[in-house]
């Protein structure tokens, strides 16, 4: 998201500063010259940035040193998690509607990010809990007969834990009403679908299928659905696409946006789910969701 905030501003360089690392305050990515952001990083003073508050009712820019900077907090607003430092493109405030609602959806998944890095060490650390019902589920796959499901033969390790766990994801919204991706998906091993067996009639394709599906209504804002609203823009990716299977076209005309961009906000979209699916393994969902998505397309 940096790269595209960039690109929406035009400017050539930017950063984000971690405040929250667990081995302490750290550069986390930048785009452009690592002399322009060190010498950036070295003349600010972070203190007296966060001493300007963000906008209440949105983002902006605290100008200083040719940059503009934002606080990056939780979703509770109670936490400062990060700095993000944009080269200044003009010295004043001048980004454009059009720019600042693309600019506001990019700096929230950038705090997504930085709340999503600290979320990710607790759940590698109760993973370790999880083991032991790995090892059951093991023991009861024998009660399991589901043809071409090789995953469920090797859960000695959460698939949470494979560097191409992303992959396995997106892989498997892509084939959500059925395709060999879903129905051979390691994601077949993960413990809140073997969870979901029951609710399913032994069937580990509609069960993962209804796993997916919960994961995708956990990102469902709270009132009206609108199809151009920035909070509502990742359940939407994902409903329409994945759910209701439409084309890209289609989905970036009812949306307003352009192609290229939907791709972009369609791979932040991914990795919600990914994210979610993640809590849901390591804290063990609720009662699963198994009508409308859960059926056979």
């Amino acid at each position: 998201m940096l790269t595209a905030l960039c690109e929406t501003l035009r400017v050539r360089h930017g950063f984000i500063y971690n405040l929250t690392a667990r081995q302490g305050p750290r550069l986390e990515t930048r785009v452009g010259s690592s002399e322009v952001v060190e010498k950036a990083l070295a003349e600010i003073n972070v203190a007296d940035l966060i001493e300007h508050k963000n906008g209440s009712s949105g983002y902006h820019f605290i100008i200083q040193n040719d940059f503009w900077f934002v606080i990056l907090q939780n979703k509770t607003r109670d936490r400062h998690l990060g700095l993000l430092g944009l080269e200044a493109r003009s010295p004043s405030y001048d980004l454009t509607p059009a720019e600042e609602n693309n600019v506001t959806f990019l700096i929230q998944q950038a705090e997504l990010a930085l709340e999503d890095r600290r979320l990710q060490q607790e759940v590698f650390l109760a993973l370790k809990n999880i083991i032991p019902e790995i090892e059951r589920v093991q023991r009861l796959r024998s009660a399991v007969r589901y043809t071409g499901s090789p995953s469920l033969g090797s859960l000695t390790e959460s698939p949470i834990l494979e560097t191409e766990y992303l992959q396995m994801v997106r892989d498997a919204l892509s084939h959500y009403w059925g395709g060999p991706k879903l129905t051979g998906s390691p994601l077949l091993g993960l413990r809140v679908v073997q969870e979901a067996l029951t609710e399913n009639d032994g069937n580990a394709v509609r069960a993962l299928r209804s796993v997916l599906s919960q994961a995708i209504e956990m990102q469902r804002p709270d009132g009206e659905r609108r199809m151009t609203a920035t909070e509502w823009l990742i359940y939407n990716i994902l409903d329409l696409k994945f759910v209701q299977g439409l084309r890209v076209r289609d989905i970036a005309q009812r949306m307003s946006m352009s192609e290229a961009d939907l791709y972009r906000k369609q791979k932040l979209a991914i990795e919600e789910v990914a994210r979610t699916l993640s809590e849901m393994e390591a804290k063990g969902p609720p009662r699963l969701i198994t009508s409308a998505h859960s059926e056979e397309k």
